[in-house]
């Protein structure tokens, strides 16, 4: 009965419109405005056609030491840690996904223990993705001081190295991404029924808006930890409070790429490592056009900006005009 239900709202998320008409508005919205959509298309790279976060230097091909990347969510990183994973054998490194739902200490993961022996060993050449189930970067994670700063540290006294690398996205983008991901998994069965819910609110998105908010800026300090959830969400400027701590964060990598050039950033990687410039990487995880929602109230467009206000700080302080 669930997944008749999923069914039924998944295949009508983009004509909404018709369980919205009768949307009681909320924050002192007009009633008919509130009912009113409007489709205004996201177009990042016009708002940003000047990317900053990859060094306009070549990447010089790396003789030793670890490529480190952090997959954030909803940007990419399933189509970037596969291709890392699928030519490691041509590239000559080995592969390591520290990536684990089950919870528990990471230290204690077999794939951290083995990725910790391979770099142990004389000029290791290994590349790894750091996603569930991992601390974040900075305050409360902390995972720069504990772990990756010592790491480089360590591998460039051995005449090696540790690049540090991960890819934002812009924000209202990345969250209208994660809501048809969502609502396709529910489609599949994949969600636990709060989750559900949350996807399929057909009178409004913002509970689902709210409940992933600033994911990026959130992921940078706190990871997706099992059993850890986000804080909850209150108003943009509490959220913008996380910002000094993720800039910190950001501040470590060596480049940061974004998901609208994605080829761009693949490339690079692909030079780091030893493979052809010109590598493509399959696209994974794209979601059915069905799933995905171009259509929303104002007020789930306030939500929107709100939600996404502190991510969009963290995107735009790459861009130039």
């Amino acid at each position: 009965m669930a997944l008749a239900v999923a069914c039924l709202v998944t295949s009508s998320a983009v004509s909404a419109s018709i369980s919205r008409d009768v949307m009681q508005p909320d924050d002192g919205a007009d009633l008919h405005q509130s009912a009113q959509l409007s489709e205004q298309p996201s177009d990042p790279l016009s708002a940003c056609p000047m990317w900053t976060g990859i060094p306009a230097e070549p990447v010089k091909p790396m003789k030793c030491g670890a490529l480190a990347f952090l997959h954030i969510g909803k940007t990419g990183g399933k189509t970037i840690s596969n291709h890392l994973k699928t030519q490691a054998e041509t590239g000559n490194y080995s592969y390591f996904s520290l990536y684990n739902r089950s919870g528990g200490g990471f230290e204690e993961w077999s794939e951290w223990q083995a990725l910790s022996g391979a770099l142990d060993g004389v000029q290791p050449r290994v590349a790894f993705q750091m996603h569930h189930g991992m601390p974040g970067l900075a305050q409360p994670g902390n995972l720069l001081e504990t772990h990756l700063l010592p790491m480089k540290e360590r591998l460039r006294a051995e005449g090696c190295d540790l690049t540090l690398v991960t890819v934002l996205r812009d924000g209202p983008s990345r969250i209208k991404s994660s809501l048809a991901y969502a609502r396709w998994k529910d489609y599949k069965g994949q969600l636990h029924e709060g989750e559900s819910n949350l996807a399929n609110n057909l009178s409004s998105s913002c509970p689902f808006f709210k409940n992933k908010a600033n994911h990026e800026t959130n992921y940078l300090l706190r990871g997706g930890r099992s059993g850890q959830p986000r804080e909850e969400y209150s108003d943009p400027d509490s959220e913008r409070s996380m910002l000094p701590e993720a800039r910190r964060a950001l501040s470590a990598m060596d480049f940061v790429g974004r998901t609208e050039e994605l080829d761009d950033f693949i490339s690079r990687l692909n030079v780091l490592l030893g493979l052809p410039e010109g590598l493509r990487a399959p696209t994974l995880n794209e979601v059915p056009e069905e799933f995905k929602q171009t259509k929303f109230t104002h007020h789930e467009e306030r939500c929107l900006a709100d939600t996404t206000g502190a991510d969009q700080e963290l995107y735009r302080d790459y861009c130039e005009d």
